[in-house]
């Protein structure tokens, strides 16, 4: 914050009879825009700060889709940990995620006879992962993240 020092030092330089008076002019010139170029960074640090805040706290839907047509092992993880089900068919689940978080979703099917199966992953309605697999235990993985 010299800006202001500038500027004060350049007004008592300008007030001073018999002096010359060119390098007072130049510190009131560069004290002003020192204070003009200071204002200007203040407000970008601000809208990044206050960008980084909205993407840091902000909350997503994420939907965990699997179709199979048979028996299958579903795993899914996000930020909180790992979890896993069987289902014998078509499955959705649904999580809140907070901030950035990475998310996986793998789907196997039976190991006994044939099957297709496929998984997808939403953010916020948006499919940011989708795979398919078939034949004897057929599998899938899909993994994304909140991030835009």
């Amino acid at each position: 914050m010299l800006g202001p020092v500038a500027i004060i030092l350049a007004v008592i330089g300008l007030t001073r009879k018999f002096a010359k008076k060119g390098t007072s002019v130049a510190g009131l010139v560069l004290g002003a825009i020192a204070i003009i170029v200071a204002i200007i960074v203040t407000a970008i640090v601000a809208a990044a700060v206050t960008s980084i805040d909205k993407s840091v706290n902000a909350e997503h839907k994420i939907d965990y889709v699997v179709t199979t047509t048979g028996p299958a092992h579903v795993s899914y993880w996000t930020g909180g940990g790992t979890s896993t089900e069987d289902v014998k068919a078509d499955w959705k689940k649904t999580v809140t995620a907070k901030g950035f978080d990475i998310s996986s979703l793998t789907v196997t099917g039976d190991y006994s006879k044939a099957s297709k199966v496929s998984c997808e992953i939403l953010v916020d309605g948006k499919s940011v992962s989708k795979n398919s697999g078939s034949g004897t235990a057929a599998n899938a993985l899909c993994s994304g993240s909140t991030s835009k």
